[in-house]
């Protein structure tokens, strides 16, 4: 990524929040992962559902992450090198915007896309 710029480039690493029906037609989270991978990124989602893990694989998700059974952050962390380039929040959970905002390497982007029916605080060492 070019962090002056904001614009990532093929092999940059996404996460893409994935909460709630990923197969559902009014969902941003397929749209996003389907982007990601037009654009030569590389996804990852993580989880707590193994059935909207699976959709996301089968989307083109490179790895996921399921939170029941694994330090999801921390793993994403490691096998990105310290974090993605971007991360693409989709839910109204505020977990999924903490974990969102967690995954983020120092100089990466955060995108919310919707509505939060609350105050959203995110702290986080993002500095590098």
């Amino acid at each position: 990524m070019d962090r002056n710029r904001g614009h990532w480039r093929p092999g940059s690493s996404w996460y893409v929040s994935i909460s709630g029906d990923i197969t559902s037609a009014d969902r941003g989270q397929t749209s996003a992962v389907q982007y990601a991978k037009v654009m030569g990124f590389r996804v990852a989602a993580i989880d707590i559902d193994a059935r909207r893990l699976e959709s996301a694989k089968a989307l083109g998700a490179e790895a996921t992450f399921n939170t029941k059974q694994t330090d999801a952050i921390e793993a994403l962390r490691a096998v990105t090198g310290g974090g993605v380039h971007a991360s693409v929040c989709l839910s109204g959970s505020n977990a999924a915007y903490e974990t969102a905002a967690a995954v983020i390497r120092p100089g990466g982007t955060l995108m919310v896309v919707g509505i939060v029916s609350y105050i959203l605080v995110l702290y986080s060492n993002l500095g590098g």
